[in-house]
């Protein structure tokens, strides 16, 4: 990872937080953005307090322009991009279909799916320049399944999952070497999840079960998906390009456990 530049979106707190002090410690230069300047400049002191390089750069991931700014101030000050985690994400409305907002669902779609796109667009076209690259997208076993409430967050993670397999497609018809991949990081302690347990039972049937695994101390801890992207970075490994790679598959683990030489995760 020495001296790869990686963008990670929502870098500020949770999974984006976790995964820049993880690829910031294994050398990399992290570039992290997120809407709020404040807490990106946080991170990033925790982080160069740790000897780890980074650049804080706010945005929205649902402005081109904005994006189009980030990026030239990173090739001002860094060079082009290696390596793209799209991690900026929300849950709400959490709400049955009918009940929800419908401007907060548009807004839901924007940010989890739109913005997605236009982040991997404007960090794919360093790539192609390069020859070669990784795009991470993190996603959630929410794309694979229906999860009532969540209409608008499960949409938005199955197009992602899509998004990632068409432009695995695509690069691997174009003979570029760049991988893409969708992580399930698994129920994670994020912000997210707090947001969730404030729900009633009317916007989220399963809250009780979400409630359960905090009091339970079921949830993963954000350090377990940050290692696994480190993972996918240093490997890149083949087989599992244009896949959806899961924390809570055994066989991941234990590969991941092996080639960074970590206590291998426990199953959730």
């Amino acid at each position: 990872m020495k001296d790869k530049i990686v963008l990670i979106t929502g870098g500020s707190r949770g999974i984006g937080k976790a995964v820049a002090e993880t690829l910031a410690t294994a050398g990399a230069l992290v570039v992290i953005t997120a809407r709020t300047q404040n807490e990106l400049d946080q991170t990033a002191k925790e982080i160069r307090a740790k000897n780890g390089r980074v650049l804080a750069l706010a945005a929205d991931v649902t402005d081109y322009d904005q994006l189009l700014e980030l990026k030239q101030t990173v090739h001002q000050q860094l060079g082009k991009l290696d390596i793209a985690v799209i991690n900026a994400g929300v849950i709400e409305p959490v709400n049955p279909g009918w009940k929800c907002d419908a401007r907060t669902w548009q807004k839901n779609i924007d940010i989890n799916l739109s913005g997605a796109f236009l982040t991997t667009h404007v960090a794919l076209n360093d790539m192609v320049e390069k020859g070669s690259g990784t795009i991470i997208f993190i996603s959630s076993g929410a794309a694979s399944h229906p999860v009532a409430g969540w209409s608008a967050y499960c949409a938005a993670k199955a197009g992602v999952d899509h998004l990632n397999r068409t432009l695995a497609h695509e690069l691997s018809q174009a003979d570029l070497d760049i991988k893409t991949y969708s992580v399930y990081p698994g129920i994670v302690s994020t912000a997210m999840q707090e947001v969730i347990r404030t729900k009633t039972r009317e916007e989220f049937p399963s809250v009780e079960r979400f409630r359960g695994y905090y009091e339970n101390d079921m949830l993963r801890s954000p350090q377990d998906p940050a290692n696994l992207i480190l993972w996918l970075c240093k490997t890149n490994p083949d087989h599992l390009n244009g896949q959806v790679v899961s924390i809570d598959e055994d066989s991941i683990r234990t590969q991941m456990a092996k080639d960074l030489g970590i206590e291998k995760p426990q199953s959730r």
